[in-house]
């Protein structure tokens, strides 16, 4: 069953795809995702670790690298979806999701390089 989408206007259609709706749902996973991962990061370094639990602060970390990496996946096949869908709104899903990530300095190298993907295929303008 496919997501109900909401407009300005109200409830969209149930077969109707909003792409900024889309593309804000992308970005927002990928950068809630990252955005925690890097808070809880900063949190283990603040604590003071005896000597006896660095094993513990190392789980922690791989723990956190984790979520970082999930919320890189969870971008991946959100971009890879729409670069290889034949739907008519795909290119200005794309192009969404390009203009909400491309002036950011924060992202990873997956992402990164994901935008460099999504740049390649949009149609020039």
């Amino acid at each position: 069953m496919a997501e109900r989408q909401f407009t300005k206007e109200g409830l969209a259609r149930p077969d109707e795809i909003i792409p900024q709706v889309v593309a804000q749902k992308i970005v927002a996973g990928y950068l809630n995702g990252v955005g925690w991962a890097r808070e809880w990061e900063r949190t283990i370094w603040q604590e003071l670790v005896p000597e006896n639990l660095h094993r513990a602060r190392e789980e922690k970390f791989r723990r956190a690298q984790k979520m970082r990496e999930d919320a890189e996946d969870q971008l991946v096949e959100g971009i890879e979806k729409w670069l290889q869908s034949k739907d008519k709104l795909r290119y200005a899903v794309l192009e969404e999701v390009y203009k909400k990530l491309s002036p950011r300095h924060d992202l990873t190298l997956i992402a990164q390089k994901m935008l460099a993907r999504i740049k390649n295929a949009l149609p020039p303008v």
